[in-house]
C-alpha cells in the first residue's frame, strides 16, 4: 500500500513538472508508460488530461478529464479544463454545464464565472451573462468578466452601459486590446462583434 502511494506520488509529480518546464514531449511519454496507473488516480489523470489537451489530442484529454471525474466528482479543475475543452470545440452547451458544476462546488471561482458568462454570450443568453457576470466579485479575472460584462450589455443592445464599463475598464487597463476594439465599435454605431 505505502508503495502505491509513493509511485502515484511520484507519477503526479514528475507529471506537474514537466508540464510546468513545458516539456509537453516527455510528459507524454511518460503518460505512455504509467497508463494503467494514471487511468487509476484522479490527479494522475488530470495532468496527462492536461498533456494531451497541451498535444492537440483533445479526444484523449476528454477521456482523462472524464476518468479524473468519474474517480472524484467534484474535481474543480477537470471540470473547469472540460469546460474549456468543450468550449474551444463550440460545444457552448456542454461547456457551460461543466462550468455551471464548478460554479456549484465554488460559486467564488472567478475563472469559471468568466468562462460561464462568455458561453452563455456565445449561446446568445445575454440577460443570463448580465446577471451572473454582475455578481461576480472582485478578483484578479476583473478585466475579462468586464469585458465579458460590457460585450453582453452590447448583444443586448445595451451600448450606454457597455460604453460606461468599457471606459472605466480601460482607465484601469489601458492597453486592454480587447476592450479597445469593443469600445470602438460602440462608438462607430456598428452592430454585432
Amino acid at each position: 500500500m505505502t508503495g502505491d502511494i509513493f509511485i502515484r506520488n511520484h507519477i503526479v509529480f514528475k507529471l506537474s513538472s514537466y508540464i510546468n518546464a513545458g516539456k509537453a514531449n516527455y510528459a507524454l511519454l511518460y503518460t505512455k508508460l504509467f497508463q494503467s496507473r494514471i487511468k487509476r488516480d484522479y490527479q494522475g489523470s488530470f495532468y496527462a488530461g492536461i498533456i494531451m489537451n497541451a498535444t492537440g489530442q483533445e479526444q484523449k484529454a476528454e477521456a482523462y478529464y472524464s476518468g479524473a471525474l468519474r474517480l472524484f466528482p467534484y474535481f474543480e479543475g477537470a471540470l473547469f479544463n472540460l469546460g474549456n475543452l468543450y468550449f474551444r470545440q463550440g460545444k457552448y452547451d456542454k461547456a457551460a454545464e461543466k462550468y455551471g458544476r464548478v460554479l456549484d462546488i465554488n460559486p467564488l471561482n472567478s475563472q469559471a464565472i468568466n468562462n460561464m458568462g462568455k458561453a452563455l454570450i456565445e449561446r446568445k443568453e445575454y440577460q443570463q451573462a448580465v446577471i451572473l457576470l454582475e455578481k461576480a466579485g472582485p478578483s484578479r479575472d476583473d478585466a475579462y468578466i468586464k469585458y465579458n460584462l460590457a460585450l453582453a450589455y452590447y448583444m443586448s443592445d445595451n451600448g450606454t452601459k457597455a460604453l460606461m464599463i468599457l471606459q472605466e475598464l480601460l482607465e484601469l487597463s489601458p492597453d486592454f486590446t480587447l476592450a479597445e476594439e469593443l469600445l470602438r465599435k460602440i462608438k462607430a454605431g456598428r452592430g454585432g462583434v
